[in-house]
C-alpha cells in the first residue's frame, strides 16, 4: 500500500502537575481541539513520565484509566505511555527486573481491558540512563517479549533506542559504571524488527547526546545527530519495509520545534521517502499546521507542536 503523508499531532503531558485538576481540564480541552483540527484518528496522547508512577500511586493510575475513557470517547488513535520507573542505579541493583516489569504490565493490562477496541495503549521504550536516573526495564526489544500477551501494543522510539545503545557503547569494558548498570544486552540498532507483530506506533529522531548528559535538546534531525546520518536513513527504510499498519511520527525535541527544525526534519524524511518504492510522488510532505486561535495557546505547556506522521505503513 502506498505511503500516505498526513498532518497529525501527538499531545504530550510532560509531568505530574499536568494531571492536577485545573491543568487536567485544560489538557483535555487542548486534546479535544487538536482532534477536531487534525481528526481523532490522526491524534495520539502521550501520558506524562516524570513523577508519574502508576504502579504505586493510585492517583496516577486513576488518571491513566481516565485517559483511556476520554481517548475512546474522542475516538483518538491511541495512548502512548512509558514504564515511568526511573530510579538510582543502587535501587535497581536490589530488585528483580522481571518482577518490576510484571508490575508495570499488570497495571497496563487493566487499562487495556477497559478499552472498547477503538483506542490502543502502547508501551514506549525509554533510554536506559536519563538526566533523572536509570530506567532499565523496557529498553531493548527482548524486554518487550511479553507485552503483547497483556493486550498492550509497543511504541518504538528509535531515538531512545539509539541513546541506550550509544550509552552502553561508550562505557569501557569492565568499568565500574558498566557493572553498575543492571540491564546490558548486546544488540544492534536495527534489531527492533523482532517486534514487528507488536509495534503499533513509532517515534523517530536522531540524538545528539548519550548517558546522563545534561543536554536539553537531545532529539534532533538526523543531519545533526551524534551518529552518522546513514544509520538513521537505513533505519527509516527498514521501518517502511516492515509493512506495518502503524503510525510514524518524526519527533524533534519540543524545545527545538520551530519552523527551521521542522523543515529540516521533513526535508530529510522526504528525501529518504522519495527513494522508497511505496512513496506517492504526487503527495507532498510539508508542515501545514497553523496555530489555533484560542483553545490551544501557542506556548501552552500542555500541548506540543504537531509532528509530521506517515500513516498507512502496510
Amino acid at each position: 500500500m502506498p505511503l500516505v503523508p498526513v498532518n497529525a499531532v501527538e499531545c504530550t503531558a510532560l509531568r505530574r502537575r499536568c494531571l492536577e485538576d485545573r491543568s487536567w481540564v485544560n489538557l483535555w480541552k487542548n486534546i479535544e481541539e487538536a482532534s477536531r483540527i487534525f481528526g481523532p484518528h490522526h491524534t495520539t496522547f502521550h501520558f506524562p513520565i516524570h513523577e508519574c508512577c502508576y504502579v504505586t500511586d493510585s492517583f496516577i493510575k486513576d488518571r491513566l484509566m481516565e485517559s483511556m475513557y476520554r481517548a475512546e470517547d474522542l475516538g483518538l488513535r491511541g495512548i502512548v505511555v512509558c514504564c515511568n520507573q526511573i530510579r538510582s542505579g543502587k535501587d535497581w541493583n536490589t530488585c528483580s527486573l522481571e518482577t518490576e516489569r510484571r508490575k508495570v504490565l499488570s497495571v497496563l493490562a487493566q487499562i487495556a481491558t477497559r478499552s472498547r477496541g477503538n483506542t490502543w495503549i502502547a508501551l514506549e521504550n525509554l533510554p536506559i540512563i536519563t538526566r533523572r536516573g536509570m530506567s532499565p526495564l523496557f529498553c531493548y526489544p527482548r524486554d518487550f517479549r511479553h507485552v503483547s500477551d497483556f493486550g498492550i501494543g509497543v511504541a518504538w522510539d528509535f531515538g531512545n533506542y539509539v541513546r541506550t545503545l550509544t550509552t552502553i557503547g561508550l562505557l569501557e569494558p569492565g568499568s565500574r559504571a558498566r557493572v553498575f548498570i543492571p540491564n546490558i544486552q548486546h544488540c544492534h540498532f536495527f534489531d527492533f524488527t523482532v517486534l514487528a507483530k507488536s509495534i503499533v506506533h513509532w517515534h523517530f529522531s536522531a540524538i545528539n547526546c548519550a548517558g546522563a548528559s545534561t543536554c536539553v535538546f537531545d532529539k534532533v534531525p538526523p543531519t545533526q545527530g551524534l551518529l552518522p546520518e546513514s544509520i538513521y536513513r537505513e533505519a527509516l527504510q527498514i521501518i517502511l519495509n516492515m509493512d506495518l499498519d502503524a503510525d510514524l511520527i518524526f519527533e524533534p525535541a519540543p524545545n527545538l520545534f520551530h519552523p527551521g527544525v521542522a523543515k529540516e526534519m521533513l526535508r530529510w524524511a522526504k528525501e529518504v521517502l522519495r527513494n522508497s518504492s511505496t512513496w506517492e510522488e504526487q503527495v507532498d510532505l510539508e508542515p501545514v499546521w497553523q496555530p489555533p486561535q484560542q483553545s490551544i495557546p501557542r506556548r501552552s505547556p500542555y500541548f506540543n507542536a504537531p509532528r509530521q506522521r506517515v500513516s498507512g505503513l502496510r
